[in-house]
């Protein structure tokens, strides 16, 4: 027989462990949504141009931008996430959410320092 804090753990909501498994499969659905979407997008885009020089245009005006966001946007993830956990666990929650405003700050400066450089050089890459 079960001793009574067993039991009680029966009749309790959902484990972490289960709470964490339906916060990564809800991640993965989202992400597989996303890729359908992508693909369908793809498939108009390359119905529309085909493989001509404009379709060449399309693609190096969506990667260039792409690839700086993502330089700038992953390399902040990588680097802010760990942080703010650490601080989060060493000098509570209103210095973590100090580090996290203020980074979100310095992300939205970069972003707009990107795009204004690549608005600048969008000559260079399209003449």
């Amino acid at each position: 027989m079960l001793p009574i804090p067993q039991i009680a753990r029966l009749f309790q909501g959902p484990s972490v462990n289960r709470r964490i498994f339906r916060a990564a499969a809800s991640v993965a659905a989202a992400g597989i949504v996303v890729k359908i979407v992508a693909i369908f997008k793809e498939i108009a885009v390359a119905g529309v141009y085909g493989r001509t020089d404009a379709m060449d245009a399309f693609l190096v005006a969506a990667l260039v931008p792409g690839l700086l966001i993502n330089l700038i946007s992953e390399s902040m993830n990588q680097a802010l996430v760990p942080t703010l956990v650490r601080v989060r666990k060493q000098e509570g929650h209103d210095r973590a959410q100090q580090l996290l405003s203020s980074s979100m700050l310095w992300m939205c400066v970069l972003l707009t320092a990107a795009s204004v450089a690549m608005a600048l050089a969008a000559r260079g890459f399209f003449p």
